[in-house]
């Protein structure tokens, strides 16, 4: 529907020494305000561990700019964090969101070229995990996205932050998920939800191609009563077990297969390698260990973990 503005434009007319005053008006189309625009999704960067709210750009209309809101966590208002240009990739990242803390609501509007500002767009939650020790197994617990339907979400594991596996799905109406073929050691856990169609904010340069995923925090936890049982089934004996000079691992290699061991901090960054391991037991001194834990990965015929305790 086309709007008007009417505007009154008086003159002043002397003729023949009268004063005449003539009025007249004109109306001027307002062009209606651009479309309410729309998020496709939020998750969270695994690069930079932020928040990103990602939309696709309505090209057709005289959008000029998109303006990002987030909701207070205190009086559950919308106040705005930023702008970025129509010229710009769809992608907004929240430097000051904490996602591995809590999840967050954000919206969206756009504006014209003459200033004018859509409505905001429906809100989008992102997906918070966190992970305890069960004692036997590691209890997750999420809280779920908000802004699209699912039926599932995927869960992965790994022993380091940046090489998660697929272990399982959860159903979407389920926060709660218990791992319990975990063995002990340090694990990372994340929460993944597939989107109903791709999203395309114009190749986003943290991902190659379209969004296909939400993705949730990553989360860590150890779970050393979990490895005790473990060394209790006698497949790796970690002796002694903390130490503070050196210590023993014994496993089971009866026919000399060749085998590696590597050891990575809490972060999952190696920190002592040995290859070519076709004896049934590797010695490690201290050397320049910190003190702190260890995973340990011994992989070969089997694959086996652990968990090193420096004093």
């Amino acid at each position: 529907m086309q709007s008007f503005r009417t505007i009154l434009f008086t003159a002043l007319l002397v003729i023949s020494g009268f004063y005449l005053f003539a009025q007249y008006s004109v109306h001027i189309n307002q062009p209606p305000p651009v479309s309410r625009p729309q998020i496709c999704l939020v998750t969270v960067s695994p690069e930079s561990d932020k928040n990103l709210i990602v939309w696709e750009k309505n090209n057709a209309e005289r959008v000029a700019e998109y303006k990002i809101y987030k909701r207070d966590d205190n009086d559950l208002q919308y106040y705005p964090i930023g702008i970025k240009s129509v010229t710009e990739t769809g992608i907004f990242a929240d430097s000051a969101s904490t996602p591995h803390l809590k999840s967050n609501y954000y919206k969206i509007s756009a504006i014209d070229s003459c200033g004018k500002e859509s409505e905001l767009s429906d809100a989008h939650k992102t997906i918070y995990l966190s992970v305890s020790d069960e004692g036997n197994s590691f209890l997750l617990e999420s809280e779920h996205y908000e802004g699209l339907s699912f039926q599932n979400y995927e869960i992965w594991r790994g022993i380091q932050a940046d090489n998660l596996f697929w272990i399982g799905v959860n159903p979407a109406d389920s926060i709660f998920y218990s791992d319990i073929n975990a063995p002990g050691g340090t694990f990372f856990y994340q929460l993944k939800m597939n989107l109903p169609v791709p999203c395309n904010p114009e190749q986003a340069k943290e991902l190659s191609g379209p969004f296909m995923k939400s993705l949730s925090n990553i989360e860590g936890v150890s779970n050393v009563s979990a490895l005790l049982h473990f060394n209790k089934n006698k497949s790796l004996i970690i002796f002694p077990n903390p130490f503070s000079e050196k210590t023993k691992i014994i496993f089971l290699n009866p026919e000399a297969k060749e085998y590696s061991l590597t050891l990575t901090d809490i972060t999952g960054k190696p920190v002592y390698v040995k290859e070519k391991i076709r004896s049934n037991s590797v010695e490690i001194e201290k050397g320049t260990l910190k003190p702190g834990y260890y995973n340990l990965i011994l992989k070969g015929e089997k694959c086996e973990y652990g968990m090193l305790i420096v004093n």
